[in-house]
């Protein structure tokens, strides 16, 4: 009998998913006061928002190997730092506040890529949603 399959092929390992980052839309309303959702990717290996944790960045290793961009593709930002390559050893956080109390809702929409900071090969990517919604008694 012939044995079956493949044999002394070098055939390359497939690497394990570390980095993955879904789509979310993140939304907070106040009646009184400010609204402002937030977006972070924290040094722990979380996505987190001001409601809880959203998902697991990060499924092995360590943060302090990666990077993090958030690029604003629509709106402005309140806080939080865009355009710029960023260290995930520390957690970074976006938000959109809204305080006008005059039934609005303000927007801002953000790609944020996760990347290997030694070889700058983008892990992966996901596009952000900030929508804060100011509402008033009337």
């Amino acid at each position: 009998m012939r044995p079956f399959g493949v044999f002394g092929q070098n055939t390359p390992a497939v690497p394990p998913v570390t980095v993955q980052l879904s789509d979310f839309t993140v939304y907070q309303s106040a009646t009184l006061g400010t609204a402002t959702p937030t977006y972070s990717i924290t040094n722990t290996g979380t996505v987190t928002s001001q409601a809880g944790t959203l998902e697991n960045w990060l499924t092995s290793g360590t943060a302090s190997n990666y990077e993090v961009r958030a690029t604003v593709t629509s709106g402005t930002l309140t806080s939080g730092t865009s355009g710029s390559w960023l260290s995930c050893g520390t957690t970074r956080t976006w938000s959109k506040s809204n305080g006008a109390q005059d039934n609005s809702v303000l927007t801002c929409v953000m790609t944020v890529e996760i990347r290997l900071a030694s070889t700058g090969v983008v892990q992966d990517s996901a596009t952000i949603t900030l929508s804060a919604e100011s509402d008033n008694l009337n």
